[in-house]
């Protein structure tokens, strides 16, 4: 991104994505993960449960020791290539994507993923709300998800299902809800019906400074430091909300058919329970 040029519209710069996706599927470079969405009701929300097979190809997390680094200057693809952004950063199409313009955004030079977002990175966080519009989130550490042990904020375009505009994400009922029950003193607040550790909080805008600061008090309200190594966190922005886990927002992938009848079986709410640390501090009631 050179000078001033973050100053440009919304439109050229998903022109610019658009352009990036049609050259990738010309030259094959795109792996789209095909998926059958069905729905699952729970707690008043219509939760998105995706199914495919192809997750089994896609490598599953850091202890797999995959020593090669796609994100790295030497092995950036071309084809997947949108922009640098600020000199610090580059904004990539994600190779592996359930929907379309799944953007990663890397840092130039190697960071762990495990280590804690910095300044540089909320500035090119707030610059991809402003443009996009999108959710964009953190996988931290081993237990969080992450795939790639180079440091990367994903962006997803709302909204989450097409056949539903009006409605960005599933769990937008359960935010607001729990958002206007909240304690007037604080900032933050918790969806009751997750029965674990999570917070959430209001954002006012898209500027880095309100971002880095959310994130430290989400943070620290958690019990998490980020300069500890060994922390495992998701942290998700969308201006309005932010809260600490992807999947929170009501959408979910499985590999089998196996895998989504054992899903509907236990319950969403409960599968996230599952994989999430459990409340045992009276602060986080």
């Amino acid at each position: 991104m050179s000078k001033g040029e973050d100053t440009n519209s919304s439109e050229a710069w998903w022109s610019r994505v658009r352009a990036t996706t049609e050259r990738a599927k010309k030259n094959n470079k795109l792996s789209t993960i095909d998926t059958t969405a069905i729905r699952i009701p729970q707690a008043g929300v219509d939760f998105i449960l995706r199914v495919s097979s192809i997750l089994k190809k896609k490598p599953q997390n850091l202890a797999q020791k995959n020593t090669f680094n796609p994100f790295a200057p030497e092995n950036l693809d071309s084809d997947l290539f949108v922009s640098e952004l600020y000199g610090t950063h580059n904004l990539l199409l994600n190779k592996f994507n359930v929907l379309p313009h799944h953007l990663l955004l890397t840092t130039k030079e190697f960071q762990r993923q495990s280590d804690p977002l910095n300044h540089t990175d909320f500035k090119v966080a707030s610059f991809a709300l402003k443009m996009f519009r999108p959710i964009i989130f953190y996988n931290c550490g081993k237990a969080s998800g992450a795939s790639q042990s180079h440091k990367h904020m994903q962006a997803l375009p709302l909204p989450l299902d097409s056949e539903r505009p009006d409605e960005l994400f599933p769990i937008e009922p359960l935010l607001r809800r729990n958002h206007e029950k909240k304690n007037a003193i604080s900032n933050i607040f918790r969806i009751e019906e997750f029965q674990f550790q999570h917070a959430c909080v209001k954002l006012r805008s898209y500027d880095s400074v309100e971002l880095e600061d959310k994130y430290k008090e989400l943070l620290s309200y958690l019990g998490v430091n980020p300069k500890e190594q060994g922390h495992s966190y998701n942290i998700l922005f969308r201006v309005g909300i932010s809260v600490n886990s992807v999947g929170m927002v009501g959408t979910m992938l499985v590999k089998s058919e196996e895998e989504k009848e054992a899903f509907i079986e236990a319950g969403p709410i409960e599968v996230l329970r599952g994989v999430s640390v459990q409340i045992h501090s009276k602060n986080l009631q």
